[in-house]
């Protein structure tokens, strides 16, 4: 994500709470399915006009990013690394309520 210049993410709950852990201060990553936690980081993500959106089937939700993406009819583009797939090209401005999550 860093080496894209993707500093701002949304990530479900078991996807969020660990990435942020290992990004340490090199990303802010906010919770968009789940619990919230860390509201000036939730507020720095929502803030950004075009935050990337990462997935992990081994939260056992499936895909929730995906499935709500193409449910609303978004365009975006999916990149999967490993067990992650991450969401970017989203059009700007749109908010997790918005895009179904």
């Amino acid at each position: 994500l860093r080496s894209q210049h993707e500093d701002y993410v949304y990530a479900d709950y078991w996807t969020a709470m660990p990435l942020q852990y290992l990004a340490g201060d090199r990303l802010d990553v906010a919770v968009c399915v789940g619990s919230k936690r860390f509201s000036d980081i939730q507020a720095a993500v929502a803030a950004q006009p075009s935050p990337v959106y990462v997935s992990s089937p081994l939260d056992g939700a499936g895909d929730p990013v995906g499935q709500a993406l193409r449910s609303h009819h978004i365009a975006f583009r999916q990149t999967r690394i490993g067990f992650v797939t991450i969401y970017d090209q989203i059009p700007a401005g749109l908010q997790p309520n918005e895009i179904g999550l």
